[in-house]
Parts: structure tokens; sequence; C-alpha cells
């Protein structure tokens, strides 16, 4: 006779799943408590320069992660964000991004992790 196992749980030979990489920092970053800038009102190339300076800011502050508030709109601000988020990562400053997972910033902010920190 099999074993019952609660709904909850997952078979026992389901592996364990590897923990995001950066994840904690990924998580303070979208609940607050470091440092942010909002990009609402600004032109892509104003929003670039910001986002550069402000990665840069972040970086030299010894910070671990950051938040860029882009809002929704058409989209052009998070391309634009992941786009220098993903060249920053290629040179080994930040570590990981992605979007905000709470429901009420999905698309509209981008959290990410920088290699070295406090």
């Amino acid at each position: 006779m099999a074993k019952k196992r609660k709904p909850d749980q997952p078979p026992a030979s389901a592996p364990a799943r590897p923990p995001e990489p950066f994840a904690d920092d990924l998580f303070a970053a979208e609940i607050g408590g470091v440092m942010e800038t909002d990009l609402h009102g600004l032109r892509l190339d104003e929003a670039r320069a910001e986002i550069e300076r402000f990665i840069h800011a972040a970086f030299i502050a010894g910070e671990r992660a950051g938040r860029i508030v882009h809002g929704r709109g058409a989209g052009a601000l998070r391309q634009e964000t992941h786009r220098l988020l993903a060249a920053y990562q290629k040179n080994g400053i930040v570590a990981a991004y992605r979007d905000a997972q709470d429901s009420g910033q999905i698309g509209g902010v981008t959290v990410f992790a920088l290699s070295t920190g406090k």
C-alpha cells in the first residue's frame, strides 16, 4: 500500500530546486529599503543617463541591490532598463535582475542585485 502524502508536499521523487542566485538581494530590493530611482516623466535619453548614474552610485556606495521604477506605459523605459542592466551584467557589475514579482509592481518596477556589496 502506497504511503499517502499531504497535498502541499512535493512528491518524494521531485529533485530539490536550487535557490535563485541572489534571491535574497532581489527580494530585499522588491520590498524596499534599498536605493531607488524613478524614471516617470523622463524621456528615453534622460532615463538612460539616470539609469547609468544610479547603477554607478549604487555600486560605488557598496549597495547590494536596487530598484528602478519605470512604470508600465508603452514599455520603452522597461526595455531600456533591461538592456542597460544586461550590459552591466555582461561587464560584471550587475549580478542579476528581473521584473518585480509583487502584483502591484509587475511590469512597472525592475529590481537588480550588484555583483559586489556590503
